[in-house]
């Protein structure tokens, strides 16, 4: 995600005046296999029940505390659920995916 705070303009000197910009990371929210402690890798778990109050709880946040401008997701779908509550055009890239863990997901 890109943003810019809601309240300020984040500077990068008082010299210079420019405007910096913020990376925000994201976990998405709780899947059944994070409580059983498994390994997800690229099996695509779908977020639980506590997962999706989770993701909707960070989104609110953030939303609150910064203007948004990008989001990017995982094309997993517990990462692209995450990132599609933050009601804004999402971008999907492989480069974002998980390891992939082979025969130990």
């Amino acid at each position: 995600m890109i943003a810019s705070p809601t309240n300020h303009k984040l500077s990068i000197s008082r010299k210079h005046g420019g405007e910096m910009t913020r990376l925000i990371m994201i976990r998405h929210g709780e899947t059944n296999w994070n409580v059983e402690n498994r390994k997800q890798g690229r099996n695509d778990q779908p977020l639980n029940a506590k997962g999706e109050i989770q993701a909707k709880l960070v989104a609110n946040y953030v939303k609150s505390k910064y203007q948004i401008e990008h989001v990017w997701t995982s094309p997993l779908k517990r990462c692209s659920d995450t990132a599609e509550l933050f009601s804004l055009p999402v971008s999907t890239s492989d480069l974002l995916i998980e390891i992939d863990y082979g025969e130990w997901e």
